[in-house]
């Protein structure tokens, strides 16, 4: 995609951020500010634009607040990298936490459209509107 846009301004680019990385010898991610900074430093420039739409957090570090990692959003949205920021997979006591410190634009519960049929899926939507 990234050598696709070119110079072009897209209306609208849609970017999640999701940061492997190696904990104590085992995979996991890093939600950490900095780590969300140099993603979101590192995506600008392969799609050689220098802003993102809509940004999105994939999916919750447990050992970082999601304070921190929504505060790092709302950073870059104040510096006008990006505009709105959404989350992923995010309980409603997590994205009414993430909110309280930047207005969320977006949220996505999952990528699998068979999950959002099934009630497990619909019960904690309710919860979230």
């Amino acid at each position: 995609m990234s050598s696709g846009l070119g110079p072009f301004r897209v209306s609208a680019i849609s970017l999640g951020c999701m940061n492997p990385g190696m904990f104590e010898g085992k995979r996991g991610l890093d939600g950490s500010p900095e780590a969300i900074t140099a993603t979101l430093h590192g995506a600008l420039k392969r799609l050689r634009t220098d802003h993102i739409d809509l940004y999105y957090l994939h999916r919750l570090d447990s050992r970082v607040p999601i304070e921190d990692s929504v505060g790092a959003f709302g950073r870059a949205k104040e510096m006008g990298l990006t505009g709105a920021i959404g989350l992923s997979e995010m309980s409603a006591a997590t994205l009414r936490r993430a909110h309280a410190v930047h207005p969320i634009a977006a949220m996505l519960r999952s990528s699998s459209s068979d999950c959002r049929r099934s009630v497990a899926f619909r019960r904690p939507m309710k919860a979230m509107i």
